[in-house]
């Protein structure tokens, strides 16, 4: 039989590293021309190369090692090290002249490599901030005072890991290091690679609901059977005979006379005669595929049982296309038994996710691992009635012991001609657990509003009934004192009172906003009574600071809104350009738009910092530090949800030095007049 084989010879090397050579170099195996599916040509499923060698039952140390040995008799140096980074974790795979398992990437050697994914060279590692305190770079036995790595890349071209050497110095051929380096990396790829596609092929080997058989070249002796020749022939691991013994002398010359035509017979021979343990005799054709079987060559035997009523060979094309859809598919995916609900086949990515072996779940059933019963019957429910499942939500009991949320699509097919449900499963445990977050911290926050509001309704009552009084007594004393200063105590006590009031009634009704308690109360309102009537209250404001208070308003211009809130817009934006106007004048105007009115008021004050624009109608904020004696900083804040409650738009225009104009647009089914 040709099979290929490799050399690999170096004459430098000792003899026990050329063992390692031959142990490391990644092998050659013979692949088919078909579209045939078999144990050697299946694609890796898409998971990190940690993932696989923590998913892998024998890890590949020896081979890893043998790499090692093989770095540290060419470079001579103390340290080497193969590193898989996994988040911001970086994982010592391998390494030599270390104890180090794993180290925060923010401190790993190996961190340059790994996000500049690019060779490192370092003269003086000791110089390199982040590795301050790093067992191998600082004290006075520290092995590392030059370092050295290249990234370890995957075909498609990511960066994984790193490999890297460190030692007092580093081989002079410095120049020639990253490449010769790189080389090693490759190497070190391809050992964890074949490691993987090996024990992936070990797994599918054992899943295949195909009868599979893998003996010696010459047929003598049985390597193994998977469960699916098992329970076909009914052999077990101890009864299991040689090909000779389960073939009859002419099953067997043909079986022979195939296996020395070609290494592969990709098609499947006539119907060979196999002999069954209780004296019974079957038929099936087989295919032969050469593999590397625990360091020999070896068969695989694909068989293909026959009915022996009618010599029909049984469906297989459509079972080659289903379970390679699964094997590729990047979510769990399962073929169950439609009426006893047994697991027939699942892929990769479901014994990854829920941790389990694929030949623990041979006949086991979903419903007893995974599901309530009545969530299958929601599924077979819906099956019935609309054909398929598609969005199903349900938690599943993680074999771990914790909860997984899965989001189930289920479709019926046809497997080994019976009625089965191919699944596909997507996890959704965080965007449940995300959801959940959400609603809990949405309770909290529903329930600190509720305390918030039923905390300022009670400042309502309790703050500003005595303030009232403190401002009607200072009132009194004003008028009747004829003491000049006394009448000067009496009115700095009302103003102070009748600031302090206004705070407390801007903070009640931020407070009120807050809670969603104001509601508008729509209705026709004329437009140029509410502007007369706010600069006639307004006016003694301005006066006292020697300033214009103005209204320039068309006579009956009316819309329909909340008259109440329009007010309170207009006096807070009016208030406010009084309060920041020391000369000049304020004018308030109102024009009729094709849809609604606008409201302007403008000031010749000091204006607003353009920087301070953002912010201007955030809560408790003002634009100078000075201000703050001036009011809460929550008029601007309230005065725009005001006019959001009235599905309006307010803007603003400023100039340091010049003036402000607030620019407030309230809709209407049609701006009128009276």
């Amino acid at each position: 039989m040709p099979l290929r084989s490799v050399s690999v010879h170096n004459s430098n090397l000792p003899d026990h590293l050329q063992v390692c050579v031959a142990r490391c170099s990644p092998m050659h195996t013979l692949s088919s021309r078909s579209a045939g599916r078999h144990l050697m040509t299946f694609s890796p499923v898409k998971e990190s190369v940690l993932a696989r060698l923590k998913r892998s039952a024998q890890p590949p140390t020896d081979a890893l090692e043998d790499v090692i040995a093989l770095v540290h008799h060419r470079f001579q140096v103390p340290v080497v090290m193969v590193s898989l980074r996994e988040g911001e974790t970086v994982h010592h795979v391998a390494c030599r002249g270390t104890t180090l398992s794993e180290m925060p990437l923010d401190q790993a050697l190996s961190a340059g490599v790994l996000t500049t994914h690019a060779p490192v060279v370092v003269p003086d590692a000791g110089a390199i901030a982040h590795w301050a305190g790093h067992p191998l770079v600082t004290g006075p036995d520290a092995p590392v005072q030059s370092y050295a790595a290249v990234p370890m890349c995957e075909p498609e071209g990511s960066t994984i890991g790193a490999l890297g050497i460190g030692g007092p110095n580093l081989p002079s051929v410095t120049g020639e290091l990253p490449g010769e380096l790189q080389r090693f990396a490759r190497l070190t790829m391809a050992v964890i690679t074949q490691h993987y596609l090996y024990h992936q092929a070990a797994d599918r080997f054992h899943q295949d609901p195909q009868p599979l058989l893998c003996c010696t070249l010459d047929g003598r002796r049985v390597l193994e059977a998977n469960p699916a020749f098992v329970r076909w022939t009914g052999y077990t691991e101890d009864t299991m005979p040689s090909l000779q013994q389960l073939l009859p002398s002419a099953s067997y010359e043909a079986f022979t006379a195939a296996a020395t035509t070609a290494p592969t017979v990709e098609d499947e021979t006539e119907p060979l005669v196999v002999h069954l343990p209780d004296g019974r005799q079957t038929k099936a054709r087989v295919a032969l595929h050469p593999v590397l079987s625990h360091g020999q060559w070896a068969y695989v035997c694909t068989w293909t049982p026959v009915d022996t009523k009618s010599e029909a060979l049984l469906p297989r094309r459509h079972v080659d296309t289903l379970l390679h859809v699964m094997d590729q598919a990047p979510v769990p995916m399962q073929l169950t038994d439609q009426a006893t609900g047994q697991i027939l086949y699942v892929n990769a990515r479901f014994t990854d996710t829920f941790g389990v072996a694929a030949d623990t779940l041979e006949g086991v059933r979903t419903l007893d691992h995974f599901l309530d019963p009545s969530q299958r019957d929601q599924i077979l429910t819906q099956l019935r009635e609309d054909g398929q499942v598609n969005g199903f939500e349900f938690e599943a009991q993680h074999p771990a012991g914790h909860t997984l949320w899965l989001r189930a699509s289920v479709t019926p097919v046809t497997f080994q001609q019976r009625p089965s449900l191919l699944s596909a499963l997507l996890d959704i445990t965080d965007q449940k657990q995300y959801a959940a977050n959400l609603i809990t911290q949405r309770q909290r926050a529903e329930e600190q509003v509720r305390k918030r509001t039923s905390l300022f309704n009670s400042m309502s009552h309790e703050l500003r009934t005595p303030l009232t009084s403190i401002i009607g007594f200072a009132d009194l004393l004003a008028e009747e004192t004829i003491d000049d200063e006394q009448r000067d105590v009496a009115t700095r006590i009302r103003n102070s009172g009748q600031r302090l009031l206004h705070s407390i009634n801007e903070v009640l009704d931020w407070a009120r906003l807050e809670a969603g308690q104001e509601q508008p109360s729509l209705g026709p309102t004329l437009i140029d009574a509410q502007v007369r009537e706010v600069v006639r209250m307004l006016q003694p404001a301005a006066s006292n600071k020697g300033i214009r208070l103005e209204a320039v308003v068309p006579d009956g211009l009316s819309i329909t809104t909340d008259a109440f809130l329009l007010g309170r817009i207009l006096i807070n934006l009016t208030s406010n350009a009084i309060k920041f106007t020391d000369t000049g004048a304020v004018t308030v105007r109102a024009v009729a738009t094709t849809s609604g009115v606008q409201l302007s008021v403008e000031d010749t004050g000091r204006g607003i910092p353009i920087g301070f624009l953002p912010f201007l109608f955030d809560e408790f904020t003002q634009a100078a530090a000075e201000d703050t004696r001036q009011g809460s900083g929550l008029g601007l804040s309230i005065t725009r949800r005001l006019v959001e409650l009235l599905n309006g738009t307010i803007h603003v225009e400023t100039a340091k030095g010049t003036g402000t104009r607030f620019d407030v647009y309230l809709p209407d089914t049609a701006a009128r007049r009276a």
